[in-house]
């Protein structure tokens, strides 16, 4: 059995103006490690885990000419932090914080693996394949699996941190996807699988099997 280390990211830096959809910003999210990982959960695993904090800037300090800046460091940092961390029999685990964290932790692997052989896997409401050219909130948190996948992410100072990037035919979306008509051109002209809310009413067994083939896959 490997050993689990947690990775604990502290940050809402991905969102730094009201969400798409919303009335409010997300304060409080970046507090969510410190819910999730408690003693008590903790003391669960057989194997103590290991658990490495990173606490990103706070949004509201940070200058708005400097923010994509700030933002693609931050990233930086905390993928090397992961990648420095983590051992060859641990089992790596992200918690945030805003989604944009997802981007370090798949950046962390693609480092560490050929595209072809990861699988990923976002169980979700929304795609987040936006470019910031075309975000409605301007929030990294929306864009981050576009910034995983397309080398022309129109943030050049995020997308210079990849060498390597998810291959389409190796996504999968599970969750009641909104998207916007880009997004929804994005996902069809890369062939990027989805089991949306209408599958899963429909058919739960199916996308269960389908999604586990998946998983063994990889």
């Amino acid at each position: 059995m490997q050993r689990v280390h947690f990775f604990k990211a502290h940050t809402r830096l991905g969102i730094i103006n009201t969400p798409w959809g919303g009335s409010e910003l997300n304060l409080g999210v970046e507090k969510g490690p410190d819910g999730i990982l408690t003693k008590n959960y903790l003391s669960y695993f057989s194997i103590n885990p290991a658990v490495t904090t990173y606490k990103f800037p706070n949004p509201q300090k940070i200058k708005k000419l400097r923010y994509k800046k700030t933002l693609s460091e931050s990233l930086r940092d905390f993928t090397d932090i992961i990648l420095s961390n983590s051992k060859p029999n641990e089992t790596q685990v992200v918690i945030g914080g805003d989604h944009s964290i997802s981007f370090a932790s798949t950046a962390a692997i693609l480092k560490k693996h050929e595209p072809a052989k990861i699988g990923y896997i976002q169980f979700d409401s929304h795609a987040d394949l936006c470019t910031f050219t075309h975000s409605p909130s301007k929030n990294f948190h929306g864009m981050v699996t576009r910034a995983l996948l397309d080398k022309r992410f129109d943030v050049k100072c995020i997308s210079s941190l990849l060498k390597k990037r998810l291959l389409p035919a190796n996504i999968l979306y599970i969750g009641n996807l909104e998207v916007d008509e880009k997004e929804r051109k994005f996902l069809t002209s890369h062939k990027i699988k989805v089991f949306d809310r209408h599958d899963i009413q429909k058919n739960p067994n199916l996308v269960k099997k389908k999604a586990g083939a998946f998983y063994e896959a990889f």
